[in-house]
């Protein structure tokens, strides 16, 4: 065998066993990695929340400002959705629809801004449907 076999044989053997520090390497690298991806997680989670809050006190700004009535408002904020639970004590169709219509105006002030958007349930109180109050 030329000493020029030798010698790439050799070195592929070394590389072939890996070192105590190249493990240890390998693990803090991958804690790293997690710790990142954690801190960039709770980012978006943080985001979601602000931005769900100003989503909410919007709509709850039209409703006062469009003089809506109701007996109970209950927000459910989800990933990307914010469920909207309006209890009102008219029965009818205009009072239902000016609900909608307030959340598909405020839904359609976040086109192009963010995914989340309201998605509006509004119920008659002589049903009884169970509405927590508040968020």
């Amino acid at each position: 065998m030329s000493s020029v076999k030798k010698s790439m044989k050799s070195r592929s053997v070394k590389k072939a066993i890996p070192k105590a520090s190249d493990a240890a390497r390998l693990m803090k690298a991958s804690l790293t990695k997690n710790a990142t991806i954690k801190r960039a997680e709770k980012i978006v989670d943080d985001y979601r929340e602000l931005i769900s809050e100003k989503i909410m006190d919007a709509y709850r700004e039209l409703i006062s400002e469009k003089k809506l009535a109701y007996t109970k408002l209950a927000f459910q904020p989800e990933e990307d959705d914010i469920h909207v639970l309006v209890e009102i004590e008219e029965s009818g169709i205009e009072a239902t629809a000016r609900f909608y219509l307030a959340a598909a105006e405020i839904n359609a002030q976040l086109i192009g801004k963010t995914k989340i958007r309201l998605d509006a349930c509004v119920v008659y109180r002589e049903r009884g449907f169970a509405i927590s109050d508040g968020t």
